[in-house]
């Protein structure tokens, strides 16, 4: 995949500057990880080679040379020059090497991040002077600039104050062809779709985008991309990218990798923006008011995970469980998890309230709330808070935080009592004793406030109506029994009145309206609805009910035929149709919470969806329910 970077400009600027007739410099080249530095270098060698009319070129890999003399000796190799190994003086065999030849050494160093790990600094020193009187010309291909190189080395005990190699060096960037040219170099054999999905995870970076297409083609090749193709790819590419986010940084301050997460979060981002326009590699890094690639976020946060939870760093650890906390606040519960999953040591009871909670707040919130809510691991992540919250009773001074974990775990413990995958049916039946259950009530009216919630979220407007589908018929069961007694699956016997009124409420002769017998289960959402609404006149229900009257409920029952379509098949949808059925689910709800009001009291559905609140953290040795304020 390295055909995807413009590297044709890039050799063309490096071979004029190296061979240039009047004035040939030496170049640094930065290849930022990912991006084929072996590709790179060898295709420079290669023109570098066929230009310079038959002179020698060398190309050395610096993380595969041990010392000095292995560098010289390998360095004489590929330049075709005689060397005599000198192991008492090994710069003076460097430097009459260099100056052995008829005509300027010209030389390619790949990895040259590495040279001081094994090599000395007077080595820098040697063949700068030697560039200087010009011996030599070199190409150095490294992941960073020099002035960025020479900081991570001053780090590490090089300070390199009197080598300060580089200076006279043209400085070119790897650069990437813009988003249309790359789509355009779609691989064969591979969807258009895919690798735009490709390109949009890893921005084209060679490697990673490399490691996204076979991970695609060892899948399978398969062509739907759905939830678990796009996490599989979306895996691949954060751990291509991660070498990439490691060297954002010139030392271990992790300044760039906290402004990518910060725009990937959506933290800060005017900011984080603005900071990331000052690095040197600015243009891989950012496509517009986005990252470029969109897996870089996530890599960035696990290089940060590493590091800051390093052991023996206690102040790399005070940075994982502030951004730990941010990412709460952000309602990231899962990425809040990971940054601190690692620390180890006996934790502050700040950090092991935030790992509770976090805990409790992504098994409540990363699903769809209710229906795929784990609630027997809701209540096991309850029950360890709790236990927790009991050792440490000085934080809960007002017992606020017991009554939410209590008032959770009873929800949780409702709900998963049943058994029936009609979950909301079964909450709503009558008991036994023919009395009312507070908390079954409540968990009923939980499940139909999420689920409405959930869908008026939904940004398509077809996906937004398929989440709803299920919801007018719900609705509409749900207020009958407690308004009226009426049970969809166990219909009364139908008063003459009522059938003739029903029926007359259907008139469509061609067609005979079919209606249930005692006990039977009503054989439609037409025949229910429509009792619904004739019972609802006789009665005088009509100010607290769905809809005031039969012929009312008839009108809605034609509306609710667009829901054939979404229900059978892949089908589009306008936006008036969304706003009008969602006007429709907003009012039936309005009225089950009448219904039940008359029952429990006053319940409303703020109080229902201030459930999903993030619970509070600790700031400062008490509690702050500030995280749970721009849910409010």
């Amino acid at each position: 995949m390295i055909q995807t970077l413009d590297l044709q400009a890039l050799i063309d600027g490096v071979v004029q500057d190296v061979l240039h007739a009047t004035a040939p410099t030496s170049v640094n080249v930065v290849v930022p990880p990912g991006f084929g530095d072996r590709i790179i270098g060898s295709a420079i060698v290669g023109r570098l080679r066929g230009a310079a009319a038959g002179l020698p070129v060398a190309e050395l890999t610096m993380d595969e040379i041990p010392d000095v003399e292995t560098f010289t000796a390998r360095l004489a190799a590929g330049l075709q020059r005689p060397f005599v190994p000198n192991t008492v003086d090994p710069d003076l065999a460097l430097k009459s090497l260099l100056r052995a030849g008829q005509r300027p050494a010209i030389y390619v160093l790949r990895r040259f991040h590495c040279t001081l790990d094994t090599l000395p600094a007077w080595m820098l020193a040697c063949l700068r002077t030697a560039e200087e009187d010009e011996l030599a010309r070199a190409v150095v291909l490294a992941p960073a600039s020099h002035r960025r190189l020479k900081r991570r080395w001053e780090k590490k005990g090089h300070p390199l104050v009197v080598s300060d190699y580089g200076t006279i060096h043209e400085r070119r960037v790897v650069s990437l062809l813009e988003g249309p040219a790359l789509a355009a170099l779609c691989p064969e054999g591979v969807p258009r779709h895919i690798h735009v999905y490709a390109l949009k995870l890893t921005g084209g970076y060679p490697e990673a985008l490399d490691r996204v297409i076979r991970a695609w083609r060892r899948g399978g090749a398969p062509v739907k991309l759905d939830r678990e193709l796009r996490m599989r790819l979306q895996q691949e590419a954060t751990a291509g990218l991660l070498h990439f986010a490691e060297w954002l940084d010139h030392d271990d301050d992790a300044f760039f990798q906290d402004k990518v997460v910060d725009v990937h979060h959506g933290y800060d981002r005017d900011d984080a923006l603005d900071a990331l326009r000052q690095h040197e590699l600015r243009g891989l890094l950012l496509d517009g008011e986005e990252l470029r690639a969109a897996s870089l976020g996530p890599a960035a946060l696990e290089r940060q995970r590493d590091a800051l939870m390093r052991t023996g760093d206690p102040g790399g650890q005070r940075q994982a469980r502030a951004r730990a906390r941010q990412l709460y606040v952000r309602a990231d519960y899962a990425a809040a998890l990971q940054l601190i999953s690692a620390d180890t040591q006996r934790a502050a009871p700040a950090t092991e309230l935030l790992r509770h909670h976090a805990t409790i707040m992504q098994i409540l919130t990363d699903v769809e709330p209710g229906l795929d809510t784990d609630w027997s691991g809701l209540l096991k992540a309850l029950g360890d808070a709790q236990r927790w919250l009991g050792k440490h009773a000085e934080i809960d001074e007002t017992g606020e935080l017991q009554r939410r974990h209590v008032e959770l775990s009873q929800l949780a413990r409702t709900i998963q009592a049943v058994s029936d995958p009609r979950v909301i049916d079964h909450l709503t039946a009558a008991r036994v004793d023919g009395g009312v259950d507070l908390d079954r009530v409540r968990a009923a009216l939980f499940l139909l406030t999420l689920h409405l919630d959930g869908a008026c979220k939904r940004h398509g407007v077809a996906g937004a109506l398929r989440d709803a589908l299920a919801l007018p018929e719900q609705l509409l069961r749900v207020w009958a029994r407690w308004q009226l007694g009426l049970d969809y699956y166990c219909a009364p016997e139908l008063a003459p009145a009522v059938v003739e009124a029903v029926t007359q409420a259907w008139n469509n002769p061609t067609s005979p309206l079919k209606l249930p017998g005692e006990g039977e289960c009503f054989p439609s959402l037409w025949s229910f609805a429509l009792c619904i609404g004739v019972l609802v006149e006789m009665h005088g229900h009509g100010a607290r009910a769905p809809e005031a009257t039969a012929q009312d409920m008839a009108k809605t029952l034609q509306f609710l035929a667009a829901r054939n379509d979404p229900a059978h098949a892949l089908a589009t949808a306008k936006r008036s149709l969304r706003d009008k059925y969602f006007e429709l689910c907003d009012r039936w709800l309005t009225a089950v919470f009448a219904a039940a009001q008359q029952k429990v009291g006053d319940v409303t559905r703020g109080d229902l969806l201030r459930i999903l609140q993030p619970l509070p953290l600790m700031e400062d040795g008490a509690l702050d329910w500030s995280p749970a304020a721009p849910h409010s």
